[in-house]
C-alpha cells in the first residue's frame, strides 16, 4: 500500500448531555474513554496530532490502520451507552492539489457534519480499501465543504454498528432539544379506510403541535416520508435529526377505535409517555386534543390547562378524510387531479359546512389553477381570496386560511407585500414552528430586500421539514442569492435525487460550480441534464459562461451560433442573449434583453438585482430603473435600514424621503401618512446608501441622498441648485457634479 499522510478527526459525544442539555458529572468518564483512544491510537500506530476534553487529531501511514482505529475506538466507547464517536478520515492524496493542511481542513469537515455514530471517508481512502474484505463502505455522494474551495466525494463505512447517513443529513444544522416528529399512525385493522383515519389523526397532532412554543415539530412532508417503511425508530430521528418520536396505532373492533402511541426519548430509546385512548367514529379526531395536551405536558409540566374556544366543534371524520384525500391533489401538475381535489374538499363542505380547513384547500388549488395559467388568473385567483376569508371567517385560530389568503392576495395585487405580510404574520403567530408558514416568511425577507433574514428563516423551515422540495428549492436559491454557493450546492445536489424539476435543479448546481470557478465540474452536470424540460434551453447561456472563462473560443462561438438560431421572443432565448451580449461587452444589448426577459418572469430570473453574476450592472442607470420597475415600481415593498449598532427603520420604499449626513450619524427622514418623521441612526451616510443601492436612491450632496420618486422638483437659482418639496417643508442641496443625474431621475419619474 503506498504511503500517504491519513488524517483522522474524531469527536467524542456525550449522549446525553447533547440531548438533554445536562452535563452531570460526566468529565471523569470522558477522561477516561479519552485514555481509551490514546491506547487505541498508538496500537494501530497513529500519531497523535492534537487532543482535549472531546476531540482527537491523529496522523497514520496506512488508510487501513485510521479505519480500523476508527471502528475500534467506536466500539469501545459505544459499550457505555452514554458515548459515541463521530470522525472523519481523509489523505493527503486524494486530489494532486491536496496538502497536508486541506487533508487536516477536509478531516475536520467531515468530523463535523458527521451524524453520531458514523465514520466518514474520502474516495481515495474508499478506492485504498477495496482489497479489505473487512470494511464496508457506502457512496454518500459530493459535497462542498466550507474552506476547501472543492466538491469532496464522501463515503461512510457502513457496517461493524456504524450508521450510514443521507446525503442530506450531512447537511443538517446542530439538532434542537426540544424537537419532535410525529410518525403516521399504524392501521392494525384490515379496513382501508381507516388508513386516511390512522394519517388524520397524526397530522392533527402535528398541527396542535406546532403552536406550541416549547417544542420544533417535523413537517407532515417529512416525518410521512417513513410511512410503511422498515426503519428503527432511533434512525428515524437520525433522519429527521430530531430528539424525540411520537408514534401510535388504531385499531379498530366493532364500532369502537383503540388509539395507542408513546413519546420515545431518542437519546436512550425509551419510552417516555404511553398511553391507550378509546373512542367512537364521532369522537375520534377529540383525541388528537388529549394527545397533544400530554406531549406539551411532558416539555413543560407546568404549563397551565387551555379551553380552546373550538374544541366543541365537531369533526366528522368522513369529512377529513375527503379533506386529506384533496390535500394530496391539490398542487398536482395535472389539471385534473386538482379538480378532483375541488370536488373532494366540495364534498366536505357538504358534510361540515363550516369546516375551515375545505374552505382553505379550495383557496390553494383555485391559486394554483390561476398561477400557472390552468385557468383564467383573474377569476381563479378571485375565487381564491374569497374562500381563504370564509376559512378565516369559519376558524381564525389555525393557520391555513391565513396561508392561502397571503398567497392569493399577492398575486392578485402583483406582488403587493403589505398584504402578504399582514396575513404571514398572523399565520406565524399561530404556528411559529410551521415549516410552510417559515418558508413564506423567509420569501418575504427576501422579497423586502433582507437577504440574511431570509436564509435564516428558510434553514429553520429546512429544519422542521427537511425532506420538503417546496422548502429546499427556495432555500438553495437563497443560500445562492447571499453567495453561499457551497451550500446552495449541497442543496440543489441533494434535489437531485427527485426527478421533479431535474433540469432546473441542474441549472443552478452548474450556476454554484460557476461561482465557484469550478467550470469542469459544470460540464460534468450539464451532460446530465434533460432535453424535455420546459425550460432546459437555459443551459446554452452556461455553456458561454464555462467557455468564456476557460477561454475556449471555438466552443464559445459554436454556442453563441446555437442562441442566436433559437426561436426569438422565448423567455428563456431572451435571457441566453442577455448573457451572451454582457459576455461580449454589449451592455445596452444584453439590457434590452434583460427587459425582455422580465416581461415573462420565471422563478428561475427573479431577484436577478442580488445575482452576482449581474453585479456589474448595479452602476448602469438602465438597470437599475429595470430592477425598479418590476421589483420596486409599485412602493409597496419595505426598506430596512440599519445602523451600526443594530437599531433601524422600516418603511415603504414609497415613504423614504430624503436622508442627511450629521457626522458619524445620518437622519432619516420619511413620511407617515400626512407625517414628516425623522429618525437619526449611528452610521454614515455612505453605509445608508450601501444598503438602498438598489432601491432608486441616488446622492445628490456630498451629504444628502433622496427618492427621486417621492415628488421632489427641481430648482436652480444663479449657480445654485435645489430640491424642493414645499407641501412638506423640504429644501435640499443639489452639487453640481450631481446635477445631470439627478435632473435625468426626476424627468424619468
Amino acid at each position: 500500500m503506498e504511503s500517504s499522510k491519513i488524517i483522522f478527526i474524531g469527536k467524542i459525544v456525550d449522549l446525553h448531555t447533547a440531548n438533554t442539555g445536562v452535563n452531570d458529572d460526566f468529565d471523569d468518564l470522558k477522561t477516561s474513554a479519552k485514555l481509551i483512544l490514546d491506547s487505541l491510537g498508538m496500537k494501530y500506530g497513529g500519531e497523535l496530532l492534537s487532543s482535549n476534553s472531546e476531540d482527537i487529531s491523529m496522523e497514520f501511514k496506512y488508510p487501513e490502520n485510521a479505519v480500523s482505529f476508527a471502528i475500534r475506538a467506536f466500539n469501545s466507547l459505544s459499550q457505555n451507552s452514554r458515548f459515541t464517536l463521530k470522525s472523519g478520515i481523509c489523505s493527503g492524496i486524494d486530489e494532486p492539489s491536496y496538502n497536508k493542511a486541506d487533508s487536516n481542513t477536509i478531516a475536520h469537515k467531515l468530523s463535523k457534519i458527521s451524524p453520531d455514530g458514523s465514520i466518514l471517508v474520502t474516495k481515495y481512502i474508499f478506492s485504498s480499501l477495496q482489497n479489505f474484505k473487512e470494511f464496508k463502505l457506502c457512496h454518500i455522494g459530493e459535497l462542498f465543504l466550507k474552506e476547501t474551495g472543492f466538491p469532496v466525494d464522501v463515503y461512510a463505512l457502513s457496517d461493524h454498528g456504524l450508521y450510514v447517513p443521507s446525503l442530506d443529513e450531512l447537511t443538517h444544522k446542530s439538532k434542537k432539544k426540544n424537537s419532535i416528529a410525529v410518525l403516521p399512525f399504524h392501521n392494525t385493522s384490515s379496513e382501508k379506510e381507516l388508513n386516511y383515519i390512522c394519517d388524520g389523526i397524526a397530522e392533527e397532532v402535528i398541527d396542535s403541535l406546532t403552536k406550541s412554543k416549547e417544542l420544533f415539530v417535523t413537517a407532515r412532508s417529512s416525518s410521512f416520508v417513513f410511512k410503511n417503511k422498515e426503519v428503527s425508530i432511533l434512525d428515524i430521528s437520525r433522519k429527521l435529526n430530531v430528539s424525540y418520536v411520537l408514534d401510535g396505532s388504531i385499531r379498530k373492533r366493532q364500532d369502537n377505535y383503540r388509539i395507542s402511541y408513546q413519546l420515545v426519548d431518542c437519546s436512550t430509546g425509551y419510552n417516555v409517555i404511553s398511553d391507550t385512548l378509546d373512542a367512537t367514529f364521532d369522537d375520534l379526531y377529540d383525541n388528537e386534543i388529549e394527545i397533544s395536551r400530554a406531549v406539551v405536558k411532558y416539555f413543560n409540566p407546568n404549563l397551565p390547562e387551555e379551553n380552546s374556544e373550538n374544541e366543541g366543534f365537531y369533526l366528522d371524520p368522513k369529512a377529513y378524510s375527503y379533506y386529506l384525500k384533496g390535500k394530496q391533489l391539490v398542487t398536482h401538475w395535472e389539471l385534473s387531479k386538482v379538480k378532483e381535489a375541488v370536488k373532494l374538499f366540495e364534498k366536505a363542505l357538504e358534510i361540515s359546512p363550516d369546516y375551515a380547513l375545505a374552505y382553505a384547500g379550495l383557496s390553494v388549488a383555485y391559486a394554483h389553477m390561476g398561477i400557472n395559467k390552468f385557468a383564467d388568473f383573474r377569476d381563479s385567483i378571485s375565487k381564491a381570496i374569497k374562500f381563504a376569508d370564509k376559512s378565516i371567517a369559519a376558524d381564525n385560530t389555525i393557520p391555513d386560511g391565513y396561508i392561502s389568503k397571503a398567497i392569493s392576495a399577492f398575486w392578485m395585487g402583483n406582488w403587493f407585500v403589505p398584504d402578504f405580510e399582514t396575513n404571514i404574520t398572523n399565520a406565524l403567530a399561530i404556528s411559529p414552528c410551521n415549516a410552510e408558514i417559515r418558508m413564506f416568511n423567509g420569501m418575504l425577507f427576501l422579497i423586502k430586500g433582507e437577504l440574511k433574514r431570509s436564509l435564516s428563516e428558510l434553514l429553520l423551515a429546512k429544519q422542521l421539514d427537511p425532506y420538503s422540495q417546496s422548502v429546499n428549492i427556495r432555500l438553495g436559491l437563497v443560500q445562492y442569492l447571499n453567495r453561499e454557493y457551497e451550500d446552495a450546492f449541497n442543496t440543489f445536489l441533494y434535489l437531485l435525487k427527485y426527478d421533479y424539476n431535474r433540469t432546473y435543479n441542474i441549472i443552478r448546481v452548474v450556476w454554484c460550480c460557476i461561482q465557484l470557478k469550478q467550470y469542469h465540474k459544470a460540464l460534468e452536470f450539464l451532460d446530465k441534464a434533460d432535453t424535455d424540460y420546459e425550460y432546459s434551453n437555459l443551459i446554452f447561456s452556461t455553456y458561454l459562461v464555462i467557455y468564456a472563462a476557460l477561454k475556449d473560443d471555438v466552443k464559445f462561438y459554436e454556442y453563441k451560433d446555437i442562441i442566436e438560431q433559437q426561436p426569438k421572443d422565448e423567455t428563456c432565448t431572451n435571457y441566453n442573449h442577455a448573457v451572451l451580449y454582457k459576455l461580449l461587452g454589449q451592455n445596452e444589448e444584453a439590457i434590452e434583453y434583460l427587459e425582455k426577459t422580465l416581461d415573462d418572469p420565471l422563478f428561475l430570473f427573479t431577484f436577478m438585482q442580488y445575482d452576482e453574476f449581474w453585479e456589474e450592472y448595479h452602476e448602469h442607470p438602465r438597470f437599475m430603473k429595470l430592477i425598479a420597475s418590476k421589483y420596486r415600481g409599485k412602493g409597496n415593498q419595505f426598506i430596512k435600514i440599519e445602523s451600526e449598532t443594530k437599531e433601524f427603520v422600516e418603511i415603504k420604499i414609497s415613504d423614504f424621503l430624503y436622508a442627511e449626513a450629521q457626522d458619524n450619524y445620518t437622519l432619516i427622514v420619511y413620511k407617515d401618512k400626512n407625517n414628516r418623521i425623522e429618525k437619526i441612526l449611528r452610521a454614515t451616510l455612505s453605509h445608508v446608501e450601501d444598503q438602498l443601492r438598489l432601491q432608486n436612491i441616488i446622492r445628490c450632496h456630498r451629504s444628502y441622498i433622496f427618492n427621486p420618486g417621492a415628488g421632489f422638483k427641481y430648482h436652480k437659482t444663479g449657480n445654485r441648485a435645489h430640491l424642493k418639496l414645499p407641501e412638506r417643508d423640504i429644501v435640499i442641496p443639489v452639487s453640481r457634479s450631481n446635477e445631470k443625474e439627478v435632473k435625468a431621475k426626476i424627468s424619468e419619474v
